[in-house]
């Protein structure tokens, strides 16, 4: 079963829970997600950004437990993008569907979304605010994939590409520039994996669109 938070909490929102129902703080979850983590009687919890809005998990135990296996998922290097990376064969035609989908996805505004590095400041609001628990979801995880895959592209004047490995066992939709050489767009995946809420969108495509020309040829 998918694990998801209940519903996005607006700045007036949080202050209205936190109001109306009886909480304590989640200290070690708050160092851990880098955010407020109220608990309340119910069993559920909200997860709250310094910007003051939030998300309500419905279970509590349920968000802790998520968290911690995305932690031994990235401490034993485990990849499991193609559990949530759905028709990956067909994944470039669906590209402008996948992006579109992402505003409402992540709750930012469609205006932000501009397709320059500086956008994805306002992704990397989103996943502090979500977290991999929602991010590395098969409803999402294939629009974020699909954004930061073109916020590259459109730098690189490349075209996307689906590869299948080796195996002939998966694909692996990635960007490719016009020397022919890859982007290796899926490692966000394990960059979501790894750092949790500290992942951040704009530095991996800083980092890939600077480093990029000195990788060898494929």
């Amino acid at each position: 079963m998918t694990r998801r938070p209940g519903k996005k909490l607006s700045a007036r929102a949080v202050r209205e829970l936190l109001e109306r129902m009886a909480y304590r703080l989640d200290a070690e979850m708050s160092r851990e997600l880098m955010c407020r983590v109220y608990v309340f009687e119910d069993g559920s919890a909200a997860l709250v950004d310094h910007d003051g809005r939030g998300v309500l998990w419905y279970s509590h135990q349920e968000m802790v437990s998520g968290y911690w296996a995305s932690v031994r998922q990235a401490r034993e290097g485990k990849d499991l993008s193609v559990n949530v990376l759905r028709d990956a064969e067909r994944f470039q035609t669906q590209i402008p569907k996948l992006v579109a989908d992402l505003p409402e996805l992540l709750d930012i505004e469609r205006v932000l979304l501009n397709f320059s590095e500086e956008s994805l400041d306002a992704v990397d609001s989103a996943i502090r605010r979500f977290g991999p628990e929602r991010i590395l979801t098969a409803e999402v995880f294939p629009s974020l994939t699909a954004y930061v895959g073109e916020v590259i592209r459109r730098q690189v004047n490349g075209s996307w590409d689906v590869r299948t490995t080796h195996e002939g066992t998966r694909h692996e939709p990635d960007v490719v520039d016009p020397t022919g050489r890859r982007y290796a767009v899926l490692r966000i995946y394990k960059e979501l994996l790894e750092y949790g809420r500290k992942a951040s969108m704009r530095a991996f495509v800083h980092a890939a669109l600077r480093t990029h020309r000195f990788l060898p040829r494929h």
